[in-house]
């Protein structure tokens, strides 16, 4: 039993990306907890829990340290994967509600979430399950549950930030000495921001055709999947390497990209018969901001690479035209005086 959980309490703690404190038994409480302490790990009897069927938990969301930017209109939903059982001597374990959900399956957060998803989809009444969004205070309280096992899962996320990597609690938690049970429990899920790359194509120059597509590759230096709006609203799903086609004029936003991501754009067409200019080709994607890249093709600027730009071949034949009309009338002066002259000597 002890080696069990020992193991359990592993799992769980590599799950808990948050900083959790605890307060109260009975009353509140400045005492604060390190982790998941089992019954079974303490070295003399507990507190009887029989009698106790509920406790508290509590969420705080804020994108900074100091706690003066809540997170609100975030939803997190509680979702009960086990139960516990306590006795007043020195035994107790959690156990999973179903084989599904058991622990050894929660090393990697994001599957075992879907095995719970799928667990209560085939069970509605599988376990105790409750939506609640962040209030302007930046909490959520999920009041009088029942004791057990709770997968924390984000549903809604907020403008600018990344959803946050769902993670287990127990409630209710064991203080460090062992000596009283804490029923309200307080987690800070981690917040990740964002910010939006907009990729603009500008186009310079009557040669080019206003309705000509031109495509621009979008790298990345992180995975993952994220939102694409393109000028006519539509939206689809955007991953690194991915390529963009845009008319003139036209703009599209890939949205929520990591905070601190590097990103690089490049264009298929670049410099195919006219010069072309990326303004912030390449940068880092910064928290609750939009950068904008123009990409901008020029049929009127000098062309220094290997094809000509037509323009040039227009300015080459206006020039000869010029020439050659140029040519022609002094010739056909001089044929004038030539004809005068004649008529000169005759008379």
């Amino acid at each position: 039993m002890k080696k069990r959980n020992r193991w359990i309490i592993a799992l769980l703690s590599a799950l808990m990306l948050v900083d959790i404190s605890v307060c109260v038994f009975a009353e509140e409480s400045d005492h604060g907890s390190s982790g998941i302490t089992l019954p079974s790990e303490l070295t003399q009897p507990i507190p009887d829990l029989s009698g106790i069927e509920t406790s508290h938990i509590t969420l705080r969301c804020f994108d900074d340290s100091e706690e003066t930017v809540p997170c609100t209109g975030a939803e997190y939903t509680v979702l009960q994967v086990g139960s516990i059982r306590c006795y007043v001597v020195y035994n107790g374990h959690f156990l999973p509600l179903t084989e599904q959900l058991e622990w050894s399956d929660a090393t990697d957060p994001i599957a075992y979430e879907q095995m719970v998803y799928e667990a209560y989809e085939s069970d509605p009444d599988l376990g105790y399950v409750e939506t609640q969004r962040i209030g302007e205070s930046g909490t959520a309280s999920y009041l009088n549950i029942p004791c057990g096992v709770y997968l924390i899962s984000q549903t809604v996320t907020t403008r600018y930030h990344l959803r946050s990597t769902p993670f287990l609690v127990t409630t209710p938690e064991m203080n460090e000495d062992g000596t009283y049970w804490c029923l309200s429990v307080v987690a800070n899920p981690k917040q990740m921001l964002a910010g939006d790359l907009e990729v603009e194509k500008i186009v310079k120059g009557s040669i080019l055709e206003k309705d000509n597509i031109y495509h621009m590759q979008i790298d990345l230096n992180c995975d993952g999947e994220y939102r694409l709006v393109m000028p006519d609203g539509s939206e689809s799903v955007f991953v690194s390497g991915d390529v963009i086609g845009l008319k003139k004029g036209e703009k599209a936003v890939i949205c929520d990209l990591p905070s601190g991501a590097q990103y690089s754009i490049t264009e298929k067409e670049a410099n195919k018969g006219w010069h072309t200019q990326i303004r912030n080709q390449q940068g880092i994607i910064q928290a609750k901001q939009a950068i904008l890249c123009t990409v901008i093709n020029d049929s009127t600027s000098v062309d220094t690479g290997v094809d000509l730009l037509p323009t040039h071949w227009l300015i080459a034949c206006i020039a000869s035209v010029c020439l050659v009309t140029f040519w022609v009338l002094i010739r056909l002066g001089e044929k004038d005086d030539e004809e005068d002259d004649e008529t000169l000597h005759k008379m």
